[in-house]
């Protein structure tokens, strides 16, 4: 058995969020049993997309609220320092932590023919990594 990868998503990023990132996400756990999830993002709405797949494996899936959310013109460097409670902030704490080893956005995933979801087919295909 391959090891468990522990990955932070950021469920608030992206064009559709958190619709599309959660199709992605689940499609990725579905299509990788080594893999472990926590969706960063405004809980109420993560887990009303997440109630969309009744089927996805929770024992893998979790989500972690973040209240803030960084808009996309916002000075990058600005909006970390001053949205601490942001998705892609929490998300990489988390690596920081050492909870998971990678942390990931929308850019990021790209199709993949692995998944057999009837929605979109996405898997993650490239990590953003940080030192802890």
């Amino acid at each position: 058995m391959s090891e468990v990868v522990r990955v932070a998503v950021d469920a608030m990023g992206g064009d559709n969020a958190p619709g599309e990132i959660i199709k992605g996400a689940v499609c990725a756990l579905k299509a990788n049993e080594n893999l472990d999830l926590t969706l960063v993002g405004k809980e109420e709405l993560v887990n009303e997309e997440l109630s969309k797949y009744p089927d996805v494996p929770k024992e893998r899936c979790r989500v972690l609220n973040a209240t803030e959310i960084i808009e996309m013109a916002e000075p990058p460097v600005a909006a970390i320092t001053k949205k601490k409670d942001s998705s892609i902030v929490k998300g990489m704490k988390l690596v920081h932590e050492g909870r998971v080893s990678y942390s990931t956005a929308a850019p990021t995933w790209t199709p993949s023919p692995r998944c057999s979801c009837s929605s979109p087919r996405w898997v993650p295909s490239t990590w953003s990594a940080s030192s802890a």
